[in-house]
């Protein structure tokens, strides 16, 4: 709501904290500020909202029935603002167009297998198991190296690129897994290669910049206690702490939510015919809601009371920790390939469940996860037309521990997709 107001990425995210401090404190003056919601509204403003900003700006500026509805779906309430500032112009509210953007509408089939058979963080495993693919994926770049604008060097004081990705899997049993990953590079330094005439695009360059991201991962639920707070059908809440009971051994599916708001981001790109690069690598700070890989087998033959009380109703825990990651795309003529790589890592918060204080943590053993994620894609387009035809390969390895117990799994995906580029 700030952003759309003429406020900088900064100065929203300052009312994104006071919005929620607002909240924790005056609002639900009865409940223990929960820092969780605290960290994840505060930085969620800048790391889901302003991509979703630069993107909506983008459909405002074109022009058209179809712009004028992509603008909606992406930020409804920068369409409003700009309906209600009209006279100011349509787009009076929007950012600046970006000198460089790629967006790309797929859908597909998918090919999914995880290793061994008989891994519970999953529904299936052992076998190749078909799905149907869709998704978006939308990049800007506002420095001016990426495209055809006027590029400067030195200090950009706002958003120098955004990303937005969505990729969902569907199955006769219905969604099977949803991936949304968003980042924003909010300010840095850029460095063009080739300084430019008064008149003249820049060719490509290198940007560094402050940059903040969210991803939310989730597994399709297999067991009636993962991801609700409903008892199962006759079952009763514990007393005392009001937890409720879980079966044991439990079965909950992989999951995974990150809020980064510590980001270090470096892009190298060119741009031109017949070859294009474009070089992301970025080192987050992260504060995430993790999927305790290790906590079934946990729960096989120890007793659940006294941990940690997300562990126990949902099976994830919060922590700390990092996301590395690398991605490089190459345009030659009419094909594109991409490959990327994400590594990262996290260590459980110990000591400040809200139900520490009453002395029911009792179990609060340390949990540790990893996850390392590959992919690599390439697409033709069809020559004259916005219509690209790709496969990819993914790969996925999971570890996770507790204690002396170890976890892991590993997934392979291929995919066959059918891309619309705009």
């Amino acid at each position: 709501m700030a952003r759309i107001n003429g406020l900088d990425s900064r100065w929203s995210t300052l009312f994104s904290f006071a919005t929620s401090a607002m909240w924790e404190s005056l609002s639900e003056w009865r409940e223990l500020i929960a820092i969780n919601d605290m960290t994840f509204t505060t930085f969620g403003g800048p790391a889901i909202g302003e991509p979703l900003f630069q993107v909506s700006s983008y459909f405002s500026r074109q022009g058209g029935i179809w712009n004028t509805l992509a603008a909606f779906i992406t930020n409804p309430f920068l369409s409003v603002n700009n309906w209600f500032d009209h006279g100011n112009g349509p787009a009076a509210n929007s950012a600046p167009s970006p000198d460089w953007h790629r967006f790309s509408l797929y859908s597909g089939l998918k090919e999914d297998m995880v290793t061994p058979a008989g891994t519970m963080a999953v529904d299936q495993s052992g076998a190749w198991f078909r799905q149907f693919n869709l998704g978006l994926d939308m990049e800007t770049d506002a420095t001016g190296v990426a495209g055809t604008g006027q590029a400067e060097r030195g200090f950009l004081p706002n958003t120098l690129s955004s990303r937005v990705f969505l990729d969902t899997s569907f199955s006769s049993a219905g969604l099977e897994e949803i991936q949304i990953r968003t980042s924003a590079v909010l300010f840095g330094w850029s460095w063009p290669f080739d300084r430019p005439d008064t008149d003249g695009p820049g060719r490509g360059g290198i940007s560094l910049g402050y940059g903040m991201a969210f991803e939310l991962f989730k597994k399709r639920p297999v067991a009636w206690y993962d991801s609700t707070n409903e008892v199962e059908a006759g079952g009763q809440a514990t007393t005392g702490d009001a937890r409720f009971d879980r079966p044991t051994p439990t079965q909950f599916t992989d999951k995974l939510s990150v809020i980064s708001p510590l980001g270090a981001v470096l892009i190298v790109s060119r741009s031109g015919t017949p070859f294009g690069l474009r070089w992301t690598s970025a080192l987050y700070g992260d504060f995430a809601m993790v999927n305790a890989l290790a906590y079934n087998a946990y729960t096989v033959d120890h007793d659940t009371s006294g941990v940690k009380t997300t562990l126990l109703d949902w099976g994830y825990y919060y922590a700390l920790g990092m996301t590395s990651s690398s991605d490089v795309a190459v345009d030659w003529r009419q094909w594109r390939v991409r490959g990327a790589a994400t590594y990262q890592w996290y260590d459980s918060i110990q000591g400040l469940d809200r139900y520490q204080y009453l002395g029911l943590i009792t179990n609060d053993f340390k949990i540790h996860d990893t996850r390392l994620v590959w992919r690599l894609l390439m697409g033709y387009r069809l020559a004259g037309t916005p219509i690209e035809l790709g496969v990819a390969a993914e790969g996925i390895d999971r570890h996770g521990s507790i204690l002396d117990i170890r976890e892991h799994y590993s997934e392979y995906r291929y995919f066959y997709q059918f891309r619309l580029i705009f």
